[in-house]
């Protein structure tokens, strides 16, 4: 993910809350579109973090649950 790419998700217009109604984590990453059934919303851009895995988070138990973590940490290990 660049500076440039566009993040966008879709939810129910009832999961739509105010901006700081849910607090942000590290691990969060800005959107700039939500799509609703109703309408679509343009989000202001904020500062996003690096995108990569935070593998300070993740127990061993998730990653062997996730054959894509799996294959990252193994190409990470070389």
């Amino acid at each position: 993910m660049t500076s440039s790419t566009v993040v966008a998700t879709t939810v129910h217009e009832v999961q739509v809350v105010d901006d700081g109604a849910i607090p942000m984590t590290a691990h969060d990453v800005r959107l700039d579109l939500i799509v609703t059934p109703e309408r679509v919303i343009r989000c202001r851009r904020g500062r996003r973090a690096r995108a990569g895995v935070r593998w300070t988070e993740l127990s061993d138990e998730k990653v062997a649950a996730i054959p894509l973590l799996q294959r990252l940490l193994s190409q990470r290990a070389r």
